[in-house]
C-alpha cells in the first residue's frame, strides 16, 4: 500500500496495539480509530509504547460514540 493516504479503523475493540508495519505507510495522512479500546489509546498517548508509530501522520484522531449519540475527539498529532 504505497500510496494509502487514509486509513480508518472501526470498532476493532479487540486491537490492542498498532497493527504490525503502519510506521512503514510513509504516505499516510489521516489514521481515523472509532471506539477502540483504551489499551490501545494507552499505548498511542505520552510516551506509550506505539507512540513512535504513528508520529509520521500528520493526523491522528479517536472518536468514542456514547449510546445517546454524542461523540469525544481525540487527537494524537
Amino acid at each position: 500500500m504505497p500510496c494509502l493516504k487514509k486509513l480508518k479503523l472501526n470498532r476493532c475493540r479487540e486491537l490492542k496495539r498498532l497493527p504490525q508495519g503502519i510506521e512503514h505507510l510513509t504516505t499516510l495522512q489521516e489514521l481515523r480509530m472509532d471506539n477502540m479500546s483504551e489499551e490501545l489509546l494507552e499505548r498511542m498517548r505520552g510516551q506509550g509504547v506505539d507512540r513512535q508509530k504513528i508520529t509520521h501522520i500528520p493526523k491522528v484522531i479517536h472518536v468514542r460514540y456514547n449510546s445517546t449519540g454524542e461523540y469525544k475527539e481525540e487527537m494524537f498529532s
